[in-house]
């Protein structure tokens, strides 16, 4: 652990062990919401409408469970990923997936992928999961930078 001749190099070290923190948590961050996200998948959350019984039907003839909202080949359960982008003043997190069905079925919205398919309802997973986080998003900030500070 390294040792302050003065107060001014104690305050120089500040900026490097709060940026080290933030990044530390804004791993952790992203990780979390990925994991929360998914665990969504497959399960009704509240607010989510029940799945209609064609689309039930079509699922079970594909060999798919009837009943799994959001879940069928695991495309987009295996898609959903954070990443920490460097800021001017610490990082962002972005948490989201690239699987083509990944925003229709988080905001709802036409569905013109397939002949007589009805509009998809809004199913959000990932925004809930921000939500959810808020409190642990928080503690996870200040516990890390405090580590880092407590390291100089």
């Amino acid at each position: 652990m390294p040792t302050f001749n003065s107060l001014a190099e104690f305050f120089d070290a500040l900026p490097g062990a709060i940026d080290r923190g933030l990044r530390k948590a804004a791993d952790g961050i992203g990780l979390a919401i990925e994991q929360r996200a998914m665990e969504k998948l497959g399960t009704y959350q509240p607010g989510w409408p029940q799945l209609e019984s064609s689309t039930q039907a079509e699922r079970i003839s594909l060999g798919f469970a009837p009943n799994d909202p959001l879940l069928r080949s695991g495309l987009l359960k295996d898609t959903i990923q954070g990443v920490v982008e460097p800021m001017n003043c610490g990082y962002r997190v972005v948490v989201g997936s690239d699987a083509p069905q990944a925003r229709i079925q988080e905001l709802g919205g036409v569905n013109s992928g397939r002949p007589g398919a009805k509009d998809l309802p809004p199913r959000p997973y990932l925004a809930p999961s921000v939500v959810e986080a808020e409190d642990a998003i928080q503690q996870s900030v200040a516990l890390s930078i405090a580590r880092e500070i407590e390291g100089l």
